[in-house]
């Protein structure tokens, strides 16, 4: 499945039969089933120099309403359930908040109730309530670096919670739940790895982190005191993370610019350096016949175990992983 432009963000419909593309030439829409292209998705507006020409990040919700964010710091919202998808909004959400250049989106969280966004430009991330998408609920600052990306989890029994990745070394965990406003305090802090934060996963009892060196850390609450424990881990990769999922079970999935992709437990689970197990299985790799095969995006329905994966010379190869199981 070759996609006309560098693949620079991907992610699959809520039925896992679309797949959605993104890239220097703004977004398309995929047909899993045929590989063939169904649709290229134009911006409200319709301006194809516009903030919306440089897609950077996908994520779609149960509704298929698909998010894209861009290069310029913008998201976008499209309805998807149509076979033409429907333009619904436009938000400036980091436009203002830094150049061009560097304010790119770089995470796109979605729960049931709450959008979350955070760009490489800043170290706030921004939490929408996604029935009133005109200004943020909250701001989560507390970084002291851009963020390279997030995760939100709603199965929390405390309320849902967002978990951010930050080029300062560090990752912060903080309830969701609270009024707007910056002083919403710096929530737990997830410390030690020895290069900057590039990915993050969080589901229940657990998350995981992932570093610029190859480094992978799971982490566990600590009941009673807020924090966050180290729970294993190591230099799983040996090129920068560049992906995190909860897969289900305790589970996580990582996969990094050195193409390969691994399936490890957290918290005294199988699989993780120092966590219990040994080292955990390589799963896949990408196929170096595309090049260059360097991973720049991917996308994962944990429903199905079905795995995406683009590459940076334009290729979007996929797996079934067996035996994954959601949580629900």
């Amino acid at each position: 499945m070759p996609s006309a432009h560098r693949c620079g963000a991907c992610e699959l419909s809520a039925d896992g039969d679309a797949l959605f593309l993104g890239g220097e030439a703004g977004a398309e829409v995929w047909d899993c089933r045929t590989g063939r292209r169904t649709s290229k998705l134009v911006a409200e507006g319709g301006d194809a120099d516009g903030p919306m020409a440089s897609i950077t990040r996908l994520r779609t919700n149960a509704n298929d309403v698909l998010f894209a964010g861009s290069a310029a710091g913008a998201v976008a919202l499209w309805d998807c359930r149509l076979s033409n998808p429907k333009p619904l909004a436009r938000l400036a959400a980091f436009h203002s908040a830094a150049s061009a250049a560097s304010a790119a989106v770089t995470g796109i969280a979605l729960g049931a109730y709450y959008a979350a966004f955070a760009s490489e430009g800043s170290s706030t991330a921004l939490v929408f309530d996604t029935r009133k998408l005109y200004r943020p609920l909250r701001r989560l600052a507390g970084h002291r670096d851009g963020l390279a990306g997030l995760a939100l989890d709603d199965s929390a029994p405390g309320g849902p919670r967002v978990a951010t990745a930050s080029f300062d070394w560090t990752a912060r965990v903080r309830a969701v739940g609270g009024g707007g406003g910056a002083g919403d305090g710096a929530g737990a802090v997830l410390a030690g790895h020895d290069a900057p934060v590039t990915a993050v996963a969080l589901r229940g009892a657990g998350a995981v982190t992932g570093a610029m060196d190859g480094g992978v850390r799971a982490w566990r609450p600590e009941a009673g005191v807020g924090g966050w424990a180290p729970a294993g881990g190591g230099h799983l990769h040996r090129r920068a993370v560049q992906a995190a999922y909860a897969v289900g079970d305790g589970r996580f999935l990582t996969g990094a610019q050195d193409n390969e992709w691994v399936l490890w437990g957290h918290a005294g689970g199988t699989g993780a350096e120092g966590g219990g197990g040994g080292r955990p299985p390589r799963l896949v790799a990408l196929d170096r016949r595309h090049s260059p095969a360097v991973l720049a995006s991917s996308a994962f329905n944990a429903a199905t175990g079905t795995l995406f994966a683009g590459t940076a010379g334009g290729a979007v190869l996929a797996w079934q992983l067996d035996g994954v199981e959601d949580e629900g």
